[in-house]
């Protein structure tokens, strides 16, 4: 697919509060997980709450920077994945309570890990290299928020976009990419 995007998914509801300790504020509207994930230059991300989860799908640097900062802001269980695959990266990371349980990273093939696994990570981690587009598909499921066959790029959610600096203009409105814009980025 080559999707340069980042998702989080926790074991709790979040309020609006909490989602902004991440560098995101609602727009008011909705937007699906996959026009997040195939539009990432448009630095906004897609909220959903589920009863039980809640899933944050980012296509700009929210969720990167926390993964970068190595410590997670929301209460809870988190497993994060991004995936930057036209340069060949991928990290997952599970924190519980802010701290770092579990993470592997894949740089162009080269595999780091810290911690042994929690859980199943088959679905993502193929032939001893971490598959940073099966990753945002498949974690969702791996971390108990969607069942077997659910599909998490259907889901819709709350818009939230990247703070910004005070005084720095809001981007212009993206258009609407057709289907080998949408495809090849």
């Amino acid at each position: 697919m080559g999707l340069n995007s980042a998702i989080a998914v926790g074991d709790t509801p979040v309020t609006d509060e909490d989602l902004a300790t991440l560098g995101l504020h609602p727009t008011g509207d909705t937007v699906s997980v996959e026009a997040v994930a195939l539009t990432p230059a448009d630095n906004r991300a897609c909220v959903v709450r589920l009863p039980s989860h809640t899933l944050v799908v980012d296509g700009g640097d929210a969720l990167v920077d926390v993964l970068d900062a190595g410590a997670f802001p929301l209460p809870g269980t988190w497993h994060v994945g991004a995936s930057v695959s036209t340069v060949g990266y991928a990290d997952y990371v599970v924190f519980r309570d802010g701290a770092v349980v579990r993470r592997v990273t894949d740089e162009e093939g080269d595999l780091s890990e810290e911690v042994a696994a929690i859980g199943d990570e088959t679905p993502f981690l193929v032939d001893g290299e971490l598959d940073g587009d099966q990753l945002l598909d498949a974690l969702p499921r791996i971390a108990g928020a969607l069942g077997a066959g659910s599909d998490v790029f259907t889901l819709e959610g709350e818009a939230w976009a990247a703070a910004r600096d005070e005084g720095e203009a809001s981007p212009p409105p993206a258009k609407k990419k057709g289907f080998f814009g949408r495809l090849l980025g």
